[in-house]
């Protein structure tokens, strides 16, 4: 997205009364790392390693700025530009720091930061002596990570057996899921789990009254189970009651819940096995949100789609329509991520910076308590 195009969203979203608040161009000149939207707040890692946060409802200390004040702007999370990954989840969040270190705070009434107790934190805390990371994500109300042996740990909230030990015992620190060391990735969702082996086989495990397992079926598990004969997988990502993923054909498969469209089959009906996607392109990631809402993804060529719930502007091509195939505002330009969240989702173009659009309500698009809702992505960082 073009310095002329960000000024000509913004120009548009002033002459609807949608904003109130644009970045200075200058913020955006260096490309972001990441960036992650979770229930209520988002966060993202800028490009010299540091680590900013924002949410106007940060009871909890989501945010982890040390407080539970509002913080409607980005705010930086401690002072090292050392960060590598950041998960916003549910009332929480989960990063990586570049050597592997995992650290949590916020919400802890589960042990969903893992630590070793359930007392909320509102600033990153680390469980001392744990093996390295390669990457963590933070669910609603459980947290999974696969460590750097290629074991697959979860924690938290598990009364669906969403943690896959077993069991439905809750966890406040890191349980490992079987016994094997064969695990690539993970996504944590609302009370269900999806992960990945090394192979690409898909697993899930927990909640499943929507058919959000993709099992045929909708029984509950508490342990990783598959299709067999399903082929391999790029990618996996667990929403609230929805999962979709990338094949290697460059497809993508949704299956879940699917109320609002979200599973991007041109209909609302359930599906409890995977279903492709509509609209013929070729992907190369997707992000589900979290809240029976959105799901965005991004094309091999760039291009950023949305489809589901369009109310507030969650889908972010300018209208509040609701689409139940991938939509795509013309002119965009190119992204090289997107992250959907509850109502709301964050993007990085090509061109840098961080863009967030849709529900405002908590501010969790991190321009301030206006607008709204944004139809349009709107500059955060």
């Amino acid at each position: 997205m073009s310095v002329i195009k960000r000024t000509v969203a913004v120009v548009l979203a002033v002459a609807c009364g949608l904003v109130a608040f644009a970045a200075p161009a200058s913020a955006a000149d260096a490309p972001w790392r990441m960036v992650s939207a979770g229930f209520r707040h988002a966060c993202a890692v800028g490009p010299t390693g540091a680590l900013w946060c924002w949410s106007g409802s940060n009871y909890w200390g989501q945010v982890g700025s040390g407080d539970t004040d509002a913080h409607d702007y980005p705010v930086r999370v401690g002072n090292q530009s050392n960060w590598a990954s950041v998960s916003a989840g549910g009332l929480h969040t989960c990063g990586l720091k570049m050597d592997g270190t995992r650290f949590c705070w916020g919400g802890n009434n589960y042990g969903q930061l893992g630590i070793g107790d359930q007392t909320n934190r509102n600033a990153p805390r680390q469980w001392l002596g744990e093996t390295k990371w390669l990457s963590v994500s933070a669910g609603i109300y459980h947290s999974c990570g696969v460590q750097v042996d290629h074991r697959l740990y979860c924690w938290g909230l598990n009364s669906s057996g969403e943690l896959g030990v077993g069991d439905t015992t809750d966890r406040n620190l890191p349980a490992q899921v079987g016994t094997q060391a064969n695990w690539a990735s993970v996504s944590a969702g609302g009370e269900f789990t999806c992960a990945l082996k090394t192979d690409g086989t898909r697993y899930c495990w927990g909640l499943n009254d929507h058919g959000q397992l993709g099992l045929t079926d909708k029984h509950n598990r508490n342990a990783p189970i598959r299709v067999l004969n399903e082929g391999a997988w790029s990618s996996i990502s667990a929403g609230a009651a929805d999962a979709c993923g990338v094949r290697p054909d460059q497809t993508i498969r949704c299956w879940g819940e699917n109320g609002t469209g979200q599973d991007g089959t041109g209909d609302t009906t359930e599906h409890d096995m995977p279903v492709v996607v509509g609209g013929g392109h070729s992907w190369s990631s997707v992000s589900v949100g979290g809240g029976f809402a959105e799901t965005c993804a991004i094309t091999t060529d760039a291009i950023r789609f949305c489809w589901g719930y369009g109310l507030g502007g969650a889908l972010g091509t300018g209208t509040a329509t609701s689409s139940f195939l991938p939509v795509a505002l013309g002119g965009d330009g190119t992204w090289s991520q997107v992250s959907a969240g509850t109502g709301f989702a964050c993007g990085l173009p090509a061109s840098g910076g961080v863009f967030c659009w849709g529900d405002n309500d908590w501010q969790q698009l991190g321009v301030g308590f206006d607008p709204q809702y944004a139809l349009l992505p709107l500059q955060t960082l």
